[in-house]
């Protein structure tokens, strides 16, 4: 709301920019946070392993590499994703032939399609961890006596 009200009385070219810069500062401030979570979460991670007496030190190493690789994944992920929505919001503003509607539509199928690329991206993040997790697990199952 604050942001919303400094830019009253302001050119439109003055606030466009000023949402583009508002834009930027949010995404980063946002990949501050996620960086933050990011390191309590492996905190945390350590301190499991750590406490884990029945994985070998070379799982322990993989487990962690897989987390971290993961993150990364999903890193590169968001910052793509916010280069799209830059993208596209710069597309629309810069197109002086669109109405309101028209430049909303557009907004909404946008937004609707990196919903579902989100999706598959978290599923397919959920799967890979899980098919890793069970191979590190089937070293623990019990071994049948015939």
């Amino acid at each position: 709301k604050a942001f919303r009200k400094s830019l009253e009385g302001k050119t439109p070219a003055e606030k466009a920019s000023a949402v583009a810069s508002h834009r930027a500062t949010q995404h980063s401030e946002n990949m501050t946070f996620v960086d933050q979570r990011h390191q309590e979460r492996l905190a945390k991670l350590d301190e499991r392993l750590a406490a884990n007496t029945k994985l070998t030190d070379a799982q322990k190493a993989d487990i962690k590499n897989k987390h971290e690789e993961q993150y990364q994944e999903m890193k590169t992920h968001r910052e793509q994703q916010f280069s799209e929505n830059q993208a596209k919001l710069n597309e629309l503003a810069s197109n002086p032939n669109l109405t309101k509607e028209e430049a909303q539509a557009a907004l909404k199928t946008h937004h609707q399609t990196q919903v579902s690329e989100n999706k598959a991206f978290r599923e397919e993040q959920k799967t890979e961890r899980k098919s890793f997790l069970d191979s590190i697990r089937s070293t623990f199952a019990p071994k049948s006596t015939n």
